[in-house]
């Protein structure tokens, strides 16, 4: 596989007067695969894979494993299809931003973004080819890029003790690309007592992302002396994503709190930071089980979820020296057991990897994050 990518891109802020200003960016990208695929030279792709995907000529019979003139017409079949698979594909699209920042008053300050991006189909989203019982994956040839356009509002109140920020979006997909699962389906040559489990990249017509964002810190130096240095944060995040109209994108986080208290020595010598971060349980209605159709479920939802949960993490550094920064960190100070979403959801209801007992739960301790944790680095500036 060859890939030829290219971009040119330019972006400006500009300043009318105290109160206005705007922002422009602009980018024009251009992606090219080139496939080769030589029979017999590079790696054989699985024939039952491809065979009758877009070309049904010429005709075979798929039970007949042992004529050598059927087995002439599948093999021929197959490579008609490989070469269908294997041709150039070249996307390109122009991107951009706009932005404006209004400050009506010295304590406040009103911005608005509108964004258009654009997101090539990767090599293997299009070519890969791979076969197993658990994970099959078709090619797709028509796989087209996928755009989004967002826009975004904010609204700041300031001063020189503190912030609050407060941030709406929403953003809407175009031909998003998703992995499918395509159901069970028995591939020629291959008993039916194993059926294979066939995954394709697609587009969907649609998708919406909307969320918004509180993000705050305040000094408290002038609430008493002691207290030079020391300072308070709060950041909570909420999205909510849906595909095709109302089918929920896994790929969302649950709603995220994070409190924090820091110091920082007057002369940056050394700070401390506490943060206790709370996350919200993945509720049903916000899943998609994408195998619930073979399962005989009327509910889509995923069974195994992560519950809210609470963290306290301890950061710090220390500059001994001019240059040199050492920091170090230790996570989950209390060190509590729990799963992420992005962990539970990759617990699978069959196959030969991230696999519990669907009845009982059994296993899913594997799928903890880890418990109490250190990090030490260091930084030599020069």
């Amino acid at each position: 596989m060859k890939t030829k990518t290219g971009a040119l891109y330019f972006i400006d802020d500009f300043k009318l007067n105290d109160y206005l200003s705007f922002g422009i960016g602009y980018r024009y990208d251009r992606v090219k695969y080139n496939p080769e695929y030589i029979p017999g030279v590079t790696p054989k792709i699985p024939d039952d894979l491809v065979t009758n995907l877009y070309i049904t000529d010429p005709k075979f019979d798929p039970s007949d494993l042992t004529s050598p003139e059927n087995q002439a017409r599948r093999e021929a079949n197959a490579n008609a299809n490989i070469k269908k698979i294997a041709q150039p594909k070249k996307f390109s699209a122009s991107s951009y931003s706009l932005n404006t920042t209004v400050d009506p008053l010295d304590w406040l300050r009103l911005q608005a973004k509108y964004s258009k991006a654009f997101r090539a189909p990767t090599s293997d989203e299009i070519y890969f080819t791979f076969k197993h019982p658990d994970f099959s994956v078709l090619p797709n040839k028509d796989l087209e890029q996928e755009t989004a356009k967002t826009k975004e509002l904010s609204v700041t109140l300031h001063n020189d003790v503190g912030y609050i920020s407060t941030s709406v979006f929403e953003t809407r997909y175009n031909n998003f690309i998703d992995l499918v699962y395509k159901g069970n389906k028995q591939l020629q040559g291959h008993s039916k007592l194993r059926p294979f489990n066939v995954y394709q990249n697609i587009n969907r017509p649609n998708a919406k992302v909307t969320g918004f964002e509180i993000v705050s810190q305040i000094s408290l130096n002038d609430l008493a002396k002691i207290l030079n240095g020391f300072n308070l944060s709060y950041k909570y995040t909420y999205q909510k994503g849906r595909m095709d109209g109302d089918i929920p994108m896994n790929a969302i986080q649950p709603r995220t709190a994070v409190y924090g208290i820091g110091y920082v020595h007057s002369d940056d010598k050394f700070g401390l930071d506490l943060y206790i971060t709370h996350a919200g349980a993945k509720q049903a209605k916000d899943t998609y089980n994408m195998y619930h159709k073979d399962e005989g479920k009327k509910d889509s939802s995923i069974k195994w979820r992560s519950n809210s949960y609470t963290t306290i993490d301890l950061l710090g550094y220390i500059k001994p020296i001019k240059n040199l920064t050492l920091r170090a960190g230790v996570y989950n100070l209390t060190n509590r057991k729990y799963v992420t979403w992005d962990s539970a959801r990759s617990i699978r209801p069959f196959g030969t990897s991230n696999l519990i007992d669907q009845k009982t739960g059994l296993g899913i301790n594997r799928f903890n994050a880890p418990g109490r944790n250190y990090r030490l680095s260091m930084q030599l500036e020069f």
